[in-house]
């Protein structure tokens, strides 16, 4: 064999391993025009062809470029997400990769200040509905874009899905830009940044009307911008940590987890399947044991309060039509004792069998705290109204209390009891929000 061919052979052979350990989400450097006809750069990571796959656009701090999220971006595709690393005209190099962006606007004679690099934002995001139409598309941020992201959907309604904005400010002038914009955002916003940079976007979170809006604040001293989650920072993992549990609302994943460290109180948790399929909403304590909360029809907001010892995760489960009815309290009774209330709960239950069935019955306070749980035995499921009854509760005669009962597949949803061992009880709708958490209390139904 010649030299020639034995070298030939060790350069395909190199090729080939070259080749086959490349990432599967390695980027493509693409081009599109902005709305005044500047070529913007971006590089585009790619999970696969799914056309609901969400897509977030990344866009960076001052000085810098698309090079902010070369470490980000290919752990978003871990998450589930294609991304889109823009360099705006506003910017210079970051990790060694230089903004094209802003070269070219220099070149031209155009502006390259923060605000100037809002028809790159615009462009960048327009370009990602285009080419992926069916799919949720969430605004990026770090520093002066985070700001800006905010103030895009603020003054434009669909322009994105969700915002997650890394070190805000009011970096303009006049200096109420961001909050005066800021007052229309409707879509989940997430707010992070410095321990010391809080009260900078304080002011601009308060005014934020959207009913799912979190922040994070690290308690180390944190960094500024999406540079927060480079893996070189000890407390970078923290930032993730929030990152995930707010990007769960769009989330292909099987869980969410939420930690009350990492949002506000009366936080509401977005939900959204991936078909118009029925899904049960399921919690669990443990990423083991997953009790059902409801079922929706493609998107719901769960309400609720919880206290710093919840530790909740949640996921969809896709169900069947005929799996997908819940069960109804029909009447209750009760009987006073030296120790309490003994109460009797006849229900209404599409059981099926010991796939479909009503496995218990429970007394909450108007609070949505859990007072009692009677574990429905499954020899009595084989009707579809039964009696079952428990007790003693020890409450006050005049004390409110709600019944429902759960389903093992389809969760609480029907028709409920309000009332007090001294006037008795009435039926009343309770919807599946009134404390969903309480679903992931004990006792539980053996699996």
């Amino acid at each position: 064999m010649s030299a020639n061919l034995k070298l030939g052979l060790w350069l395909l052979v190199l090729t080939f391993i070259v080749q086959s350990v490349q990432p599967a989400n390695a980027f493509e450097t693409i081009t599109f025009p902005s709305s005044d006809g500047l070529e913007i750069t971006a590089d585009e990571y790619l999970v696969d062809d799914d056309p609901n796959r969400p897509c977030i656009v990344l866009f960076h701090q001052s000085r810098w470029s698309r090079g902010e999220y070369r470490e980000t971006a290919p752990r978003l595709n871990k998450l589930g997400f294609n991304c889109l690393a823009v360099d705006q005209r506003s910017g210079d190099t970051i990790n060694g990769v230089i903004n094209e962006s802003t070269l070219r606007a220099a070149s031209a004679g155009l502006g390259i200040a923060w605000l100037d690099a809002i028809p790159d934002m615009e462009s960048a995001i327009a370009w990602t509905r285009e080419r992926h139409p069916e799919a949720p598309v969430i605004g990026w941020g770090s520093s002066y874009s985070a700001s800006l992201i905010i103030k895009l959907s603020g003054e434009q309604e669909d322009l994105v899905d969700g915002i997650l904005s890394f070190s805000p400010g009011e970096y303009f002038s006049p200096s109420n830009l961001i909050r005066t914009s800021a007052t229309g955002v409707q879509v989940p916003v997430f707010i992070t940044s410095a321990r010391n940079e809080e009260n900078r976007w304080e002011k601009i979170f308060n005014v934020i009307p959207s009913l799912d809006k979190v922040t994070f604040i690290p308690k180390t001293s944190g960094n500024h911008g999406s540079r927060s989650l480079w893996s070189q920072f000890t407390d970078s993992d923290n930032y993730w940590d929030a990152v995930e549990q707010f990007l769960a609302r769009w989330t292909p994943l099987p869980s969410l987890r939420l930690s009350p460290d990492t949002r506000a109180p009366n936080a509401n948790i977005s939900l959204h399947p991936k078909s118009h399929a029925p899904h049960a909403i399921e919690v669990s304590e443990d990423l083991e044991r997953w009790v059902t909360l409801g079922v929706l029809s493609r998107t719901s907001t769960l309400d609720g309060k919880l206290s710093p010892r919840h530790q909740l995760y949640f996921r969809l489960q896709q169900i069947t039509e005929e799996d997908s009815g819940t069960a109804d309290v029909i009447a209750v009774s009760v009987s006073a004792n030296p120790r309490g209330y003994e109460f009797s709960v006849e229900i209404s239950s599409p059981s099926t069998g010991r796939d479909h069935y009503a496995d218990w019955w429970e007394v909450l306070t108007e609070d949505g705290n859990l007072l009692y749980r009677q574990i429905i035995n499954h020899s009595e499921t084989d009707d579809q109204s039964f009696i079952s009854s428990g007790g003693p509760i020890d409450i006050n005669p005049h004390q409110n209390v709600w019944v429902r009962v759960h389903m093992n597949t389809s969760g609480f949803g029907g028709q409920a009891f309000l009332g007090n061992g001294a006037s008795g009880f009435k039926a009343t709708q309770l919807p599946f929000q009134f404390a969903p958490w309480i679903a992931a209390s004990k006792p539980l139904p053996d699996l």
